[in-house]
């Protein structure tokens, strides 16, 4: 059976070390970049797309893009928008740890072999 898997430690880890790596990727390359791993690893998930909003500075992220894994958020980039304070989340996370909010609409991230060898090679 091809039945979907649940995320991991080391599925986590991979995705956390390729975040850390590939500082130039952006949010939308590197949640495509995620999405195509946890596809390939067959781990149920959402690709998300519209806007974050940081209530403690009052900042809004138009057009920001985050992975939705069970009840829980997976975003690496936040913080590169929105400074790296404790606050700020970072990771997989609970959205209910943090006073930030996430509006968005579930959106197709699907890349090819190409593109992903592509993105990955973004320094």
């Amino acid at each position: 059976m091809n039945e979907l898997r649940t995320l991991d430690k080391e599925s986590l880890q991979e995705l956390t070390n390729i975040a850390e790596q590939k500082q130039r990727l952006e949010c939308d390359g590197l949640t495509r970049v995620a999405s195509y791993i946890l596809n390939a690893k067959r781990i149920d998930h959402r690709t998300m797309v519209v806007s974050l909003y940081q209530p403690d500075s009052k900042q809004v992220v138009e057009s920001h893009c985050w992975i939705e894994i069970d009840d829980c958020i997976l975003d690496f980039r936040a913080r590169m928008w929105l400074g790296s304070a404790d606050t700020v989340p970072h990771g997989l996370f609970n959205p209910e740890s943090y006073a930030a909010i996430y509006v968005g609409d579930e959106i197709d991230m699907t890349v090819s072999d190409t593109l992903f060898s592509i993105l990955l090679s973004v320094g």
